[in-house]
């Protein structure tokens, strides 16, 4: 007689990841001390996960190494951890508040913002 373990896997409703979204934003945001809308609103609504493969994710974490997603769902992208593309080449995204400094932010960011919400 064997065990099973049966693994239920929720994963959170648009409505609340676009909350969580939202308060990513503002922890970057503030992180850097950045106060344009613009590239708040930019962390907001563009799913970090359409620049990454598909789930579970690779994040870098402490001791140089990179740790997998628990799952595939977006909430664990909403950190200020670099994600990788490819890792074993140390190849990544970023680290978000790195992206949000001045002087990105003040000039070329809120510019580049725009055309993402507009596209």
């Amino acid at each position: 007689m064997g065990i099973y373990l049966l693994e239920l896997v929720l994963l959170m409703t648009p409505d609340e990841l676009k909350i969580v979204r939202r308060a990513y934003a503002k922890q970057i945001t503030a992180a850097v001390r950045v106060v344009d809308e613009r590239v708040e609103a930019a962390f907001a609504e563009v799913p970090r996960e359409d620049f990454l493969g598909p789930g579970p994710w690779p994040i870098f974490r402490m001791r140089k190494a990179y740790v997998p997603t628990p799952t595939a769902d977006p909430v664990y992208l909403c950190t200020d951890d670099v994600v990788g593309i490819v890792p074993e080449r140390h190849i990544n995204n970023g680290q978000p508040s790195l992206h949000a400094l001045p002087p990105l932010s003040d000039g070329f960011a809120p510019m580049f913002a725009e055309q993402l919400l507009s596209a």
